[in-house]
């Protein structure tokens, strides 16, 4: 199959540099990149490094709002104290 792509001259610039900067064609880079864009999407998000996925859950806890939860103490003592036990 056949597919032009008309690119703006700074992606045309880039697309060339990273081509040369890995020693392939033009092309074959292009179908590379594609192929890398299309496989990614396909497996879903990419995995975050241990670091980075637990400043983004504590990011994520610290803009919930706080709990106005207290302590109950549920014990069985508490529970049945005072029966005559």
């Amino acid at each position: 199959m056949n597919l032009t792509i008309e690119l703006k001259p700074e992606t045309e610039a880039k697309l060339k540099e990273q081509a040369a900067q890995r020693g392939k064609d033009l092309q074959a880079f292009a179908l590379e990149a594609l192929e890398e864009k299309l496989s990614a999407e396909m497996s879903g998000p990419a995995m975050l490094p241990p670091a980075a996925w637990h400043a983004k859950f504590d990011a994520l806890l610290g803009s919930l709002p706080r709990s106005e939860a207290t302590f109950v103490d549920d014990s069985r003592e508490s529970i049945y104290s005072g029966r005559g036990e």
